[in-house]
């Protein structure tokens, strides 16, 4: 088992380089976390469940067992996640209906084409596609409301512009992971669009960490913009 898990090691570098780094924002979410609101604490288990299902992936490739299971899991997981890192936020009834509904749809829509022997790419894509409607739908009440003074400090602000430009970048990745992810694919290509994959995913912890540091300038409350 040790010698297949170093050789995946030496196969897919990125990967583990990218395992790592998500410790980077933890750090920072641990550091700031008793002036973290209920979103950003949302954050902190969305990190800590990639960081879970990254190491479970490594243990059950190493042992030559299917993890694909994993990533449509942790997709539906991920995107409830990401619900809640928002919603908080987002004062309009109304649009926190539409929010909830739109999350409901994903997540049933997920499970039906949840699979457990291979990469399910509409449970991927349906999670993407809601988090970049969530997104959008906040940027669109920043911009309505007007109510940070510095956006540069805002923590949402930068989470929501990591996410997006992962879910964004992944799109056609997920999109075509069938084909990807399959067993008759150029191997070239797979490990270039999974490597794609890492540096978004990289990209996407980087803004987090940010988030996470500059929590501290919003006080105890960051989630409050009423």
């Amino acid at each position: 088992m040790l010698d297949h898990f170093i050789s995946l090691v030496q196969k897919f570098p990125l990967s583990i380089f990218a395992e790592v780094f998500t410790v980077v924002p933890i750090a920072a979410g641990i550091i700031q976390f008793k002036r973290l609101g209920p979103g950003m604490k949302a954050l902190m288990l969305l990190l800590a469940l990639i960081l879970l299902r990254d190491s479970v992936s490594d243990y059950f490739a190493a042992r030559q067992i299917s993890n694909l299971f994993l990533y449509n899991t942790s997709a539906l997981l991920e995107a409830i996640l990401v619900y809640f890192i928002f919603i908080g936020n987002l004062k309009n009834k109304r649009t926190k209906r539409y929010i909830l509904y739109t999350l409901l749809l994903t997540t049933i829509a997920g499970l039906l084409f949840w699979s457990n022997a291979e990469i399910s790419s509409e449970t991927l894509v349906l999670s993407k596609v809601f988090n970049i409607i969530i997104v959008l739908t906040y940027f669109n009440y920043l911009l309505s409301e007007l109510r940070i003074a510095n956006i540069l400090i805002h923590s949402l602000f930068w989470v929501g512009s990591g996410l997006i430009l992962q879910a964004t970048g992944t799109f056609f990745v997920y999109l075509f992971s069938k084909i990807i992810f399959s067993t008759q694919s150029d191997p070239e290509i797979f490990v270039y669009y999974w490597n794609f994959g890492q540096m978004m995913y990289v990209i996407f912890c980087c803004f987090a960490a940010v988030g996470l540091w500059v929590s501290k300038y919003e006080g105890v409350d960051n989630q409050s913009l009423s």
